[in-house]
């Protein structure tokens, strides 16, 4: 049955509809109910999967925040039981009931992705104050922009109304009026919370050692985006590691991993294929990506936003982009590949030759600052805090 109403796009949306109206009746009965707590704060990170990123980041700073110390604050995960939290914040299970309450009652929304749905239907943000710091930079297309795209999903990119959209420039503000025509007059430049801690002192040492990484080998963080159209097999994609060294000969692999250990930060759908004679390391659910990239010499990438984030600690990017005419093709991309002022590479012997000789090192990010004036500043979180305050005494 759940076959037939999804490969029927007319069943689909009318069965959508009913399930929308019976939801939205619910919240409607509800919230004669309920109250909002203006010290009730909601967040949430990557569609409740995670408990990192920017929400964190605001989330550590609000406990620390003697103005706040009087809230509560609640994160939503679809599976709590998989998250070490401090002591005195709140795990709710997702999509289940008293998440509903919980989302009607707290006054403050924060999440880089979306909170705001229950059921897979939209709750209205009104009187409520709606953070997203968004997940990155766009450089595919997004939610409105997308060729194809759930209609469900594509009304919440229209409908969603933020009190708050966080962006880093001009370039994805712009991007962001467009994709989030309700929240148009609510985005400002503040930065990416998450990113502040790029420019902070780590001890990058002990993140090694916890990696268990070799000493005397530079490291290779290898990020591919996910291609959710192009399975090879089963066992591999065109995002998986195995890309990175299929056909390519073998002494030109050996010199490589000579000199360099590979992490490997893929897609949870993604496998490490264990056929490759190398020093690689499956880094995919490691939670804290800065880190990563703190201790990483060297960034291979594609169409991802992390190169965005990589950019600020001025080390070498390289762009490795077999399928980019079929990517574009299918996806969309709000610039050419070729206007980043990037190296970039259609095949893996000559990425892998061009890293071993070390050839682009002193990465020239003056093309890519015109373009995106991505900011070497550690403000970000405090930008964010400003505006919560202000939106509270508003």
């Amino acid at each position: 049955m759940k076959k037939i109403i999804k490969n029927n796009k007319y069943i689909y949306l009318c069965t959508y509809k009913l399930w929308s109206m019976v939801i939205n009746m619910l919240i409607f009965f509800l919230k004669l109910f309920i109250k909002i707590d203006q010290k009730s704060i909601i967040i949430n990170s990557f569609y409740s999967r995670k408990y990192n990123d920017s929400p964190l980041r605001l989330s550590n700073s609000l406990q620390r925040d003697s103005e706040f110390s009087d809230y509560k604050i609640y994160w939503v995960f679809d599976e709590p039981q998989n998250f070490k939290v401090t002591d005195n914040i709140i795990k709710i299970k997702s999509n289940s009931f008293y998440y509903l309450k919980t989302l009607l009652k707290s006054k403050i929304w924060i999440t880089n992705s979306d909170i705001n749905r229950f059921k897979s239907v939209s709750v209205s943000s009104n009187k409520h104050i709606y953070i997203n710091t968004w997940h990155g930079v766009p450089l595919k297309y997004l939610g409105m922009d997308e060729r194809s795209i759930d209609p469900r999903i594509k009304s919440w990119y229209k409908y969603s109304k933020f009190d708050l959209m966080c962006a880093c420039s001009n370039y994805d503000l712009n991007i962001f009026k467009n994709v989030f025509p309700n929240s148009k007059n609510s985005i400002k430049i503040t930065g990416l919370p998450r990113n502040d801690e790029l420019l902070e002192n780590m001890n990058l040492e002990k993140i090694r050692n916890l990696l268990n990484l070799p000493k005397g080998k530079k490291i290779v963080l290898f990020a591919p985006t996910y291609r959710d159209y192009a399975r090879v097999s089963e066992n591999e994609s065109l995002d998986s590691v195995n890309i990175l060294f299929k056909n390519v000969p073998k002494k030109v692999i050996e010199k490589f991993f000579e000199k360099y250990v590979v992490l490997y930060r893929g897609h949870y759908l993604t496998k490490l294929e264990d056929d490759i004679e190398g020093e690689i390391v499956d880094v995919t659910n490691y939670d804290n990506l800065n880190e990563l990239m703190l201790i990483s010499d060297v960034l291979i990438s594609d169409y991802s936003s992390l190169i965005f984030d990589y950019s600020v600690l001025e080390k070498p990017i390289y762009l490795y982009v077999h399928d980019y005419t079929k990517y574009s093709k299918s996806r969309g991309m709000y610039v050419n590949i070729d206007e980043l002022g990037l190296p970039i590479f259609s095949e893996a012997e000559t990425l892998l030759q061009a890293i071993v000789e070390e050839k682009y090192s002193e990465m020239n990010t003056e093309k890519f600052q015109n373009i995106f004036n991505v900011k070497r500043t550690s403000d970000a979180t405090e930008n964010v805090m400003h505006e919560i305050r202000r939106l509270i005494h508003e």
